[in-house]
């Protein structure tokens, strides 16, 4: 008889993780702060005038927490100690309907979303053609205890899927690799959603110059 509790299994390629940090300070005092910054209407949703909203003096322990979770992310995940400096930050601010279409950061390293106020709406993570890079041919129906536990929200496959729903509760950062592809969906309630995002940059010089990657 098999032992299929005994299966090995090894993950041989590493999609880059979405790590989730909690913030400790006071959220009410940010929320207030922010809210009240000037915005701009964008196709979806609104976002800060200003792009540096991290550099604001009311906001500077929360930037100190953002860049203490930035470096943690790099060492643990990347293996890096080089400093990592945050460049534009602003925030999202999304009403009843807004939502924030599938897009990646360009030009920068890891970015992160700090949720000020968020109604359990999650932030979706996409790997685009994922199924198929796995998998020969197309695949069968799912078994029909696997889709019950599915839909009932037990079973979550990697194997099978090229989106991955994250958490998104306030008071907490997730930081990710910028070049992970993510959207939102629209709030469906009358309670608006608000966040800040930034982006990051490794300080110069970082690279190994005898590996003919070194940026100075």
């Amino acid at each position: 008889m098999i032992d299929f509790d005994q299966v090995q299994r090894y993950t041989i390629f590493q999609i880059p993780p979405v790590h989730i940090y909690e913030y400790k300070g006071h959220i009410d005092s940010l929320y207030n702060y922010v809210m009240n910054l000037e915005y701009r209407e964008k196709t979806d949703n609104a976002t800060s005038k200003r792009l540096d909203i991290l550099e604001h003096k009311e906001l500077f322990d929360l930037k100190r927490f953002c860049s203490e979770c930035v470096q943690h992310y790099s060492f643990e995940v990347c293996g890096s100690k080089n400093p990592i400096d945050i460049q534009q930050s602003w925030s999202n601010l999304a009403n009843m309907n807004d939502g924030h279409r599938q897009h990646y950061h360009s030009n920068s390293y890891l970015s992160g979303v700090f949720y000020l106020r968020n109604d359990k709406t999650p932030i979706i993570f996409h790997m685009d053609g994922l199924i198929e890079k796995n998998f020969f041919s197309v695949l069968p129906e799912i078994a029909p205890d696997v889709q019950i536990e599915i839909e009932q929200g037990r079973k979550y496959l990697p194997s099978r899927s090229d989106t991955m729903a994250v958490p998104a509760q306030t008071g907490t950062l997730l930081v990710f690799s910028s070049r992970s592809s993510h959207s939102v969906p629209p709030n469906a309630t009358n309670n608006p959603r608000l966040s800040i995002a930034f982006n990051t940059f490794p300080k110069l010089p970082f690279g190994n110059y005898e590996s003919l990657h070194h940026i100075k």
